[in-house]
């Protein structure tokens, strides 16, 4: 029976042995990230809202925003990506590749549903400042033998090129990205009700489903072969 005050809906407490657990796994892959040159960052729970805004799509209402005493329109942080952006911006004088990883709580104002909460953390590593397909080969590998230190035996990822996205609506973008979890008629279902027509949904996802591999993809293969 439960004595004490309740979490609010969505949040939740980590008992002891999962956070043993959890911290074990963050030092497996920080390990892995360490040795191939990535760098630990920091950045602020709470960013101005202003900072967030404009940059998740319809996504944008689950940012949970509240003012301060000094009625300034203040966020609690979605993601990490955008954080990183801001950094980057702000500190021009960066070595480039900058390559840096960061583990953070994040929030997302979302109905909770099995294994989705409101707050949860989020592991993001990423190279900045160049167009180098090496640094591409090198994340990608970077995450599977992440993978593959976490316990996964045999580690799977999809790759895609963005140049297979030229003249594709962000919409369509953003609902074929999630095509392995809810599939062609989720993505199909999801596209109807931001108001494209069947033929519309059809050419776009025919289009992108058979495309073949780029130019670029055939280089990052090669690379990631000869690794």
């Amino acid at each position: 029976m439960q004595k004490g005050p309740p979490t609010p809906k969505g949040f939740r407490d980590i008992n002891p042995d999962t956070a043993k657990k959890k911290g074990g796994l963050i030092t497996k892959i920080t390990t892995i990230l360490s040795e191939n040159g990535f760098v630990p960052l920091e950045t602020p729970t709470i960013e101005f809202a202003q900072t967030l805004k404009g940059k998740y799509g319809e996504e944008e209402k689950l940012i949970y925003k509240f003012k301060d005493r000094g009625g300034r329109d203040l966020a609690l942080r979605y993601d990490l990506t955008v954080p990183l952006a801001r950094y980057v911006a702000n500190n021009p004088s960066l070595q480039y590749p900058f390559r840096r990883y960061q583990i953070g709580q994040v929030f997302r104002g979302e109905n909770p549903q099995a294994g989705r909460y409101r707050e949860f953390t989020q592991f993001d590593f990423d190279t900045v400042g160049t167009s180098n397909i090496e640094e591409d080969a090198k994340v990608i590998a970077a995450a599977i033998k992440s993978a593959k230190a976490a316990g996964l035996k045999t580690p799977t990822m999809a790759i895609n090129d963005r140049g297979n996205f030229e003249g594709i609506p962000p919409d369509v973008i953003r609902a074929i990205d999630k095509i392995h979890k809810i599939q062609r008629k989720g993505v199909e279902a999801e596209l109807k009700e931001k108001g494209y027509k069947t033929d519309e949904i059809e050419k776009y996802l025919n289009g992108l489903l058979n495309s073949r591999p780029t130019e670029n993809f055939n280089l990052l293969y090669n690379i990631l072969n000869t690794t």
